[in-house]
């Protein structure tokens, strides 16, 4: 693994992981899923749920997710290399693209 692929993979990571547990999404759908996983929203936002799962402490968790995602991104990487590079391409562009913006504005 070249160090520009485990960038593209550590940014494409964060992304998702981000993506999964704390973002709205297109037409909410990443709200949805993470209340079909018993995450509680208020205002838009995640807030624990009353349910204590594991699916709920993952998606609650960014830490957690990243973990879960980088298992399955490495396992990915080990059956079609050139397949998980290209997908996740997008996400580490997108993740590049807010890390500048959060700099530039100085917001976090």
């Amino acid at each position: 693994m070249t160090a520009l692929e485990l960038a593209v993979g550590a940014l494409a990571i964060y992304r998702i992981s981000s993506l999964l547990v704390a973002e709205r999404g297109p037409w909410n759908v990443f709200t949805k899923i993470r209340e079909r996983m018993g995450i509680e929203h208020r205002d838009g936002y995640p807030v624990a749920g009353k349910q204590d799962t594991y699916w709920t402490r993952l998606f609650a968790c960014l830490w957690c997710m990243s973990v879960q995602v980088a298992i399955g991104w490495v396992i990915g990487y080990a059956l079609a290399k050139e397949i998980v590079m290209l997908v996740s391409f997008p996400f580490a562009l997108s993740a590049g693209a807010i890390i500048v913006e959060r700099w530039i504005n100085g917001s976090s």
